[in-house]
């Protein structure tokens, strides 16, 4: 099963070697802690955001998945949710993006992709 089946309507050339889905609560501006140190929170939204790395991928695979991301300002990506146990579709923002050189091999080199997906 895939974890990611499309950004932008494109299936990735190959899934992620990591991913994790993170859920953020987004608190009002009045949250906090009183000088007691009891929280007062006040929940306004949840938010997902899902680092992704991509590790030993030829540079011709790390341009594909770049050009994906990189298409548009937003984008729709389709992924499974566990807590659904089905596939969702959100809108995201792209987050910072790492492809550190892994390593040298007899036609190219491998390298790693890192990028995170936040919901817009």
């Amino acid at each position: 099963m895939d974890f990611i089946k499309s950004i932008n309507g494109q299936a990735l050339p190959v899934q992620p070697s990591s991913a994790t889905v993170t859920e953020e609560d987004i608190h009002d501006e009045d949250s906090g802690r009183a000088q007691n140190a009891l929280a007062h929170i006040a929940v306004i939204a949840t938010k997902v955001h899902i680092p992704l790395t991509f590790s030993g991928i030829s540079p011709a695979v790390c341009d594909a998945i770049l050009d994906i991301i990189k298409a548009n300002r937003y984008k729709t990506c389709e992924y499974y949710d566990v807590n659904t146990s089905s596939y969702i579709t959100k809108t995201f923002y792209l987050g910072s993006r790492q492809v550190p050189l892994k390593q040298f091999y007899d036609n190219g080199e491998a390298v790693d992709l890192s990028f995170e997906l936040i919901e817009r």
